[in-house]
């Protein structure tokens, strides 16, 4: 344990270890925090970590480290993007 002051602009020093890092920070009763450090998804991004994208998301950057990328099909593949195939 150990004893902060809290400065007089309200803020604490939790230390360098967790420097940029975001928390969340609930108040349990009158002078009694909980600190939690937190991952938080934006929610645009939220839809990334469902289960089948992330699989999906997964398999796509398999395939692309197994796959090194290639111009040799540039052209055919320009034409058929242009005529709205895929």
């Amino acid at each position: 344990m150990t004893v902060k002051v809290i400065g007089a602009n309200g803020q604490i020093s939790l230390g360098k270890q967790f420097a940029g890092r975001q928390v969340l920070v609930e108040e349990q009763a009158p002078g009694i925090w909980l600190v939690r450090t937190a991952t938080v998804v934006p929610d645009n991004e939220h839809w990334l970590h469902a289960p089948a994208t992330a699989a999906d998301l997964g398999k796509a950057l398999a395939w692309a480290a197994q796959n090194a990328p290639s111009d040799a099909e540039l052209d055919n593949t320009l034409t058929r993007l242009s005529d709205g195939q895929q």
